[in-house]
């Protein structure tokens, strides 16, 4: 299984330098395409995108200034 993931990542990488999108990475190594991910890999990849998602949502609270904040804080209340 670490093979697979060290794999993935170096093919995002390499995909990163291409300014390529992360997505075709993903599908080439996925099943669909090239199979080069394990089936041990593709059970854990829900947990994967949770970190992810954790990671983006961390970064985007962090990057908030309070300014901004008081700006747009009632619009975005009223969404709910």
């Amino acid at each position: 299984m670490s093979v697979s993931l060290a794999l993935v990542v170096l093919l995002g990488l390499f995909a990163d330098y291409l300014k390529l999108p992360g997505l075709i990475v993903g599908i080439l190594c996925g099943p669909y395409v090239l199979n080069l991910m394990q089936p041990e890999l593709m059970k854990v990849s829900a947990d994967f995108r949770m970190v992810a998602l954790i990671i983006i949502l961390l970064r985007a609270g962090l990057e908030l200034r309070r300014n901004t904040l008081n700006r747009i804080g009632r619009p975005a209340a009223l969404l709910f």
